[in-house]
């Protein structure tokens, strides 16, 4: 869990279809306790993402 309480849920589309081998990266980075995520479009377009405070 992050230290900063926020909970990121990647929750996919269309489970049955998925393939995370097509360019899909995940990086979260801590910098100064704030995270940096970078998703590529087409990784981003097979989940929807759900931000919450934990």
């Amino acid at each position: 869990m992050p230290r900063n309480g926020l909970r990121i849920e990647l929750i996919p589309r269309e489970p049955d279809s998925i393939s995370l081998g097509v360019g899909g990266t995940l990086l979260a980075l801590a910098e100064g306790g704030a995270p940096i995520i970078a998703i590529p479009a087409g990784f981003l377009l097979s989940f929807r993402v759900r931000f919450s405070r934990i």
